[in-house]
């Protein structure tokens, strides 16, 4: 089955980088400078870019959605660290999910499989990110769904759900590489079901307000 392989993103630092994500994110060598989670996900590679990187909200690449099976305990691993990351919190119908933000400045979302007060008993494994981390998400930016879709479409992707994001004037588009199909059920369910797999998913943020290029 088709995946998305690799994100590739421009850094000042390409060694400082891959070290964060492996001490921070307990990320592995995947192969050709790539890191990763294992073979089935989207994996990551630092290229040499000229300076450093600035966030703008006219940017396609938005970010990366790392999944944990218990955030907490992600949060406090994440602290401990050093790192750049706010306290968890139910996000609407999207997730039970934290900001946190590397060396360079780009966005990394850690999200719990569940919503907040769902998570079932269970033990996590606290030698590892949140007890389990895989990369689940990797979410663009687009000003017009319609122009995009035909192209995901085509390569095979499937749609997952669409969540309008009120009152922050976008919406958010789920597809991934997949043979399972979503449960006929709310957006709500759809995005608690596929939430904890570790598979190819892609999300675009959809904004009438934004300005960008493709």
């Amino acid at each position: 089955m088709p995946k998305l392989d690799t994100l590739l993103l421009r850094v000042k630092d390409p060694g400082r980088q891959n070290a964060f994500y492996r001490r921070v994110f307990g990320m592995s060598e995947q192969g050709s400078e790539r890191l990763g989670y294992g073979s089935r996900e989207l994996a990551v590679r630092f290229l040499q870019g000229d300076e450093a990187y600035t966030p703008q909200r006219s940017d396609l690449f938005w970010k990366i959605t790392i999944s944990v099976p218990n955030i907490e305990l992600a949060y406090d691993q994440l602290k401990a660290k050093g790192v750049t990351v706010a306290e968890p919190s139910q996000f609407r119908d999207v997730g039970y999910l934290a900001q946190a933000y590397d060396p360079e400045g780009f966005n990394v979302e850690i999200i719990e499989h569940w919503f907040k007060g769902h998570r079932p008993r269970s033990t996590a494994d606290a030698n590892l990110l949140g007890g389990g981390p895989h990369i689940s998400l990797l979410t663009l930016r687009a000003s017009d769904i319609s122009t995009l879709q035909p192209e995901i479409l085509e390569a095979g992707m499937k749609p997952l759900s669409v969540q309008p994001v009120e009152p922050y004037g976008f919406t958010l588009y789920f597809y991934a590489f997949t043979d399972e199909m979503p449960p006929q059920a709310s957006a709500r369910s759809h995005r608690k079901s596929h939430l904890g797999i570790p598979a190819s998913l892609h999300s675009l943020r959809d904004s009438a307000r934004g300005r960008i290029k493709l």
